[in-house]
């Protein structure tokens, strides 16, 4: 059985404000680690400019 005081390692992938926003709840559970976000306007505004 796994240990119930175990953090949730979370990734967001989100676009813009919306994305931005749940990242932000996601970071201040106590029970759950952010491990990675990913904005895809950001992504997309990076490809575009190559």
């Amino acid at each position: 059985m796994s240990d119930s005081s175990a953090a949730i390692r979370v990734a967001v992938v989100g676009m813009g404000i919306r994305g931005r926003m749940y990242a932000t709840v996601t970071a201040g559970l106590h029970d759950a680690e952010l491990v990675g976000v990913c904005d895809l306007d950001d992504v997309t505004r990076a490809q575009a400019a190559e």
